[in-house]
């Protein structure tokens, strides 16, 4: 249990936005979209995202044409988005590898 604890925040925290950083380079304006529905597909960000909005600690008015358009889901849009992609994925797994009862 340790260790899959360990992997998990490993994964959820370090390796998908190490990732997400080495192809940021290769993000434009036209697929910007695009890049921050992969980025907000990580709980953390969607749910810091929700709740600084939510709060008045963020703004959203004031931002760039670029930023505009990162930012252009809703916040409440991309927690729902991260339940559904989530949960159907934690159950799809719990499917997949359960095991069906041991046979004598």
């Amino acid at each position: 249990m340790i260790g899959a604890n360990l992997f998990a925040a490993f994964f959820f925290i370090y390796l998908y936005d190490f990732a997400l950083l080495s192809v940021l380079p290769s993000v434009t304006y036209d697929n910007v979209h695009v890049f921050s529905f992969v980025y907000f597909l990580q709980p953390l960000h969607a749910l810091r995202f929700y709740l600084e909005t939510s709060l008045g600690m963020f703004s959203l008015d004031y931002l760039s044409r670029t930023m505009k358009k990162f930012f252009s889901f809703s916040p409440g849009v991309l927690v729902a988005l991260n339940i559904a992609v989530w949960g159907m994925g934690a159950l799809a797994a719990s499917m997949l590898w359960s095991r069906k009862g041991e046979e004598r």
